[in-house]
């Protein structure tokens, strides 16, 4: 409720000027902000989808249903709805570049008598806009496994090494990233106190980072392959993983240390790992 000057993304110089503003700290998915050729500002805005719970009379817990906050169209005739080819897509009308570019340039199109081009300033999300991050690692594992020989251990213990990749794609969302993990250890100790089995496990899936601040925390799920080496031959099997951990910036340049851990189930090798993991991101 205080002024404050704030830095707009510009889409459109036309007719009519279009910009973009995202705040970070809002429910809301953005701005989109038309400026008429009388300098007059009209903006709209979308509240971020969310499920919530209605009530019926026919269920006691009610139902859970999908709410999609959808005025920004009615508010659009206050921007296009004197324009017959515009107006008509409205009620159909998404929330995002493509459609409010489309919507902008048209209007220059049809209200310019002189017949210059609208300058567009979108950067185009390309192969370029990837973020690519590379970690490495090392830790500790702890294996949890089921015994039918007494004389057995029914926990083992490794260190492990590894490396990770992450992809992110910052004009679609700065905090989801899309993790491939390869990591080696030798676990020692499963069927006897001397033997000792050499595991891979690659790990792919999905990772959120809450992105401001120098303290970061993180959470992650996927699957895991997990490929043990035997003296004559290999055992593998898919597992699922879900991790926590935090990140700690340490340069202005986006470069980090990390503390995760994640722990992997395996119905295959009726084993369960946790795993501690410490490392840089580059």
């Amino acid at each position: 409720n205080s002024p404050r000057t704030i830095f707009l993304e510009y889409l459109i110089h036309g007719i009519m000027n279009l910009y973009f503003y995202k705040d970070d700290d809002t429910n809301v998915m953005g701005y989109y902000i038309f400026e008429d050729e009388d300098g007059k500002l009209l903006y709209i805005t979308k509240q971020v989808d969310k499920y919530v719970t209605r009530e019926d009379y026919l269920r006691d817990n009610g139902i859970v249903v999908l709410r999609k906050d959808l005025k920004y169209r009615t508010d659009l005739n206050f921007v296009f709805g004197d324009v017959e080819q515009i107006a008509n897509k409205l009620p159909k009308a998404d929330f995002n570049h493509k459609t409010m570019i489309d919507f902008t340039k048209t209007y220059h199109q049809l209200k310019c008598t002189t017949g210059e081009e609208c300058i567009e300033f979108e950067t185009k999300v390309d192969n370029k806009n990837v973020v690519f991050k590379f970690s490495v690692y090392a830790g500790y594992e702890w294996l949890k496994y089921k015994t039918y020989y007494p004389e057995n251990k029914s926990v083992a213990g490794a260190l492990v090494i590894g490396g990770r990749a992450e992809f992110i794609v910052p004009r679609w969302n700065k905090s989801i990233s899309v993790i491939l993990d390869l990591s080696y250890a030798k676990n020692t100790g499963i069927y006897d106190s001397y033997y000792s089995v050499p595991k891979f496990e690659i790990d792919f899936g999905g990772k959120y980072t809450y992105h401001k601040g120098s303290i970061r925390p993180t959470i992650e799920g996927g699957l895991t392959l997990a490929i043990e080496k035997y003296p004559y031959n290999f055992n593998y099997a898919w597992c699922e993983f879900i991790g926590a951990g935090i990140d700690f910036r340490v340069s202005e340049n986006n470069k980090f240390i990390f503390v995760l851990f994640d722990y992997v189930i395996s119905n295959i090798f009726d084993a369960n790992v946790l795993r501690l993991k410490l490392g840089y991101k580059f």
